[in-house]
């Protein structure tokens, strides 16, 4: 994986390919540790990335709600 962050949706597919690599193949340990962390830190990412997106969308409409209630 590289350093740099993904988007949501690279991530998301990365993650669906380290779940299927993991599934269908007989990986020594050390190879699905690692695939494992990588799921974890790109799960991390994901999350971080929906709730800023989420966090906006609520200032979003806030402001909208605040905009109609002083018409």
């Amino acid at each position: 994986m590289s350093k740099a962050k993904l988007s949501v949706e690279e991530a998301m597919q990365r993650l669906e390919e380290i779940t299927l690599k993991m599934e269908e193949e007989a990986l020594p340990l050390a190879d699905m540790m690692a695939l494992y962390k990588e799921g974890k830190k790109l799960q991390e990412q994901c999350k971080k990335q929906l709730d800023l997106a989420e966090k906006e969308i609520l200032m979003l409409d806030q402001a909208e709600s605040e905009d109609e209630a002083d018409v």
